[in-house]
């Protein structure tokens, strides 16, 4: 499957809540790695703009992947662009210019907050991602963000995931998510 994961970076995540969501996308590319061999993964990271660390082009392992979450600087953005994270992993990732391949593709979506800017999950971009069979997980860092933000990235109420606090992500998420990926019970 290919697996691109959206790390969000602005001041909106302290500095702990940014390590937290660091150490959780390095513990998921780990669950996922384990479970299945063919799994290539992308990394972008979108606060005010969206760049992509990596995409399906070359299988990248592990070691490669988790260091570079770990070279992520954080930024301070005022801004959390959703609709041109969307718009890149379009674009630059799941597209033949990334690299994606006919297997099963999955966004995984961690959010801090609501977008800034007004996206709509029924149009643009996310509606392209949809056509082109890329289930969107989206993942909440703390309980203020609003279910209804989360459903409409989504899609689907069986992919949205709401942590109180970041640092509970991997207890919240991992098992159900790697089940549901890995498994075949998307919903």
């Amino acid at each position: 499957m290919d697996v691109a994961i959206a790390i969000e970076n602005s001041g909106a995540l302290g500095s702990s809540d940014f390590n937290d969501v660091k150490r959780f996308a390095k513990k998921l590319i780990r669950r996922l790695s384990s479970s299945e061999n063919n799994i290539h993964f992308a990394l972008l990271e979108y606060g005010e703009n969206a760049t992509v660390l990596t995409d399906f082009r070359k299988y990248r392992d592990q070691l490669f992947l988790e260091n570079l979450i770990d070279n992520i600087t954080k930024r301070e953005d005022s801004q959390k662009r959703v609709d041109v994270a969307l718009e890149s992993v379009k674009e630059n990732i799941f597209s033949l210019k990334g690299g994606m391949r006919q297997v099963p593709r999955f966004l995984i979506f961690i959010a801090s907050d609501e977008s800034t800017s007004d996206f709509n999950g029924r149009d643009g971009a996310a509606k392209e991602l949809r056509a082109m069979d890329v289930m969107v997980v989206a993942i909440a860092t703390n309980g203020d963000v609003s279910d209804a933000f989360l459903e409409k990235l989504s899609g689907f109420n069986s992919l949205v995931y709401k942590a109180d606090v970041a640092n509970e992500l991997s207890g919240l998420v991992l098992d159900d998510l790697s089940y549901k990926l890995c498994g075949g019970k998307i919903f």
